[in-house]
């Protein structure tokens, strides 16, 4: 997918990759995206366009599970049909679009396949099935994971200071309810923008 450079998007919170992210993953789809050349000053990334297309590629399959198994040097001193597993702290920032930090657990394993030399599958363990599946069902799920719940965006309750001479409480301004996806509609008042993660890569 080609998107523009993220300072090109003002405000910040307009920058479409993370909602594209989401619809794409509620249609089963991954996304891989390489932002579009520019000459601006600030930007100026069109020489490395070949670079950065390709890397996109290799990213794009690897999301699918398309890996080599890591090659060791140590000969006979390890063990064949050797697993690799790797395990890390994903974090969504304060500071980034959705103003709500987030720690996440990941962990990912390499297993050498018995019918190809040099040849790996590759599967994230999923904590909710309790099990390791693979890779892109695991990436699928990381993107669900950094889905906003609607409690997030649940108004505070009004004083009675605020309510209408009905006894009704007086509106917001701000209407927020869930769709079908779980993430929360907004009224024109409002604006809610999710960050990237961008799971891994």
């Amino acid at each position: 997918m080609e998107v523009a450079h993220r300072s090109t998007f003002r405000p910040a919170s307009t920058d479409p990759k993370f909602a594209i992210r989401l619809g794409c993953a509620d249609a089963g789809l991954l996304t891989q995206c390489v932002v579009t050349p520019s000459t601006d000053r600030q930007i100026d990334n069109a020489e490395s366009l070949d670079h950065r297309t390709y890397s996109s590629w290799l990213d794009g399959l690897r999301q699918l599970g398309v890996r080599v198994l890591p090659q060791h040097t140590l000969g006979d001193d390890l063990p064949d049909s050797l697993q690799y597993a790797a395990v890390w702290m994903v974090k969504r920032r304060k500071d980034g679009p959705t103003r709500l930090p987030k720690h996440l657990p990941v962990a990912v394993l390499v297993t050498p396949l018995p019918d190809g030399e040099g040849l790996a599958a590759v599967r994230g363990w999923d904590d909710m099935a309790g099990e390791w599946v693979p890779y892109p069902h695991f990436l699928l799920g990381l993107v669900k994971q950094a889905e906003i719940g609607p409690e997030a965006f649940t108004e505070p309750e009004t004083s009675d200071d605020d309510a209408r001479p009905d006894g009704s409480p007086a509106s917001s301004g701000v209407v927020t309810s869930p769709n079908s996806a779980g993430r929360p509609r907004h009224s024109s008042n409002a604006c809610c923008t999710p960050s990237e993660g961008n799971p891994p890569h």
